[in-house]
């Protein structure tokens, strides 16, 4: 619950899918600061590759990759 409600804070008003959440959570091992930081990078790289960040998909489709 903690990590969920990190993540919603890193990304206010965003509606992410509970895969995302889940993902999030398995790749920072739940370590809150790494968390921060990969949510972080997610975000800059939604924004590279042209995805909208605001827009859950695109999340989704780049945390898959990782």
């Amino acid at each position: 619950a903690d990590h969920r409600m990190l993540v919603e804070s890193l990304l206010p008003g965003a509606s992410l899918p509970p895969l995302l959440y889940e993902r999030l959570y398995a790749l920072s091992e739940g370590n809150p600061e790494f968390t921060v930081e990969l949510t972080r990078a997610l975000l800059q790289d939604a924004v590279t590759r042209g995805l909208d960040p605001d827009h859950p998909p695109g999340l989704t489709k780049i945390v898959r990759t990782v």
